[in-house]
């Protein structure tokens, strides 16, 4: 279920004709982080965070990161 709603909202997102904000306060990892790279502005407090764990883990990014980390 939960893949499903990742592999829904981020394109629903990218596609949106609204403008679509993110704010960050603390970290933002995972799909979490993907998440806020897909919407149009993000608005960070100063002791916010991106962090990417997948590599240490040996893992393949999931929440479509492997195509939006590199745009």
């Amino acid at each position: 279920m939960m893949l499903n709603g990742q592999l829904q909202l981020m394109p629903a997102i990218i596609n949106s004709e609204l403008p679509i904000i993110a704010a960050v306060n603390g970290t933002a990892a995972g799909v979490g982080a993907h998440l806020a790279l897909v919407c149009d502005l993000v608005i960070m407090a100063d002791n916010a965070k991106f962090i990417e764990v997948f590599a240490r883990r040996g893992l393949v990014p999931d929440g479509l990161g492997t195509w939006i980390l590199p745009a």
